[in-house]
């Protein structure tokens, strides 16, 4: 410990959650700003601190190969489109 400061500790859940912010408040909010909001605090929690750094990383990950399959599937889907409407052609 140099100069003779407090040495760092560490917040129990409750502290580092906290409640939100009297601004992020506001009373008589509709239904949108509060989704809004509870969005927002989960992104907080979940970014604040090394430990929940690979659960961002592994929802990242799940959201990348997500996207790569509805890429995937709707390339399928064109392809399955186009034989079935040479069949459609062919018996026409």
């Amino acid at each position: 410990m140099q100069g003779g400061g407090v040495p760092p500790t560490r917040l129990s859940r409750a502290q580092a959650n906290g409640p939100a912010p009297a601004h992020l408040r506001a009373k008589g909010a509709d239904n949108k700003n509060d989704l809004l909001l509870k969005l927002h605090l989960t992104v907080q929690r979940l970014t604040c601190g090394v430990e929940r750094q690979d659960l961002v990383e592994y929802a990242l990950l799940t959201c990348l190969i997500a996207l790569a399959a509805i890429a995937g599937v709707r390339h399928v889907a064109t392809a399955v489109t186009g034989v079935f409407t040479n069949i459609s052609n062919t018996l026409a």
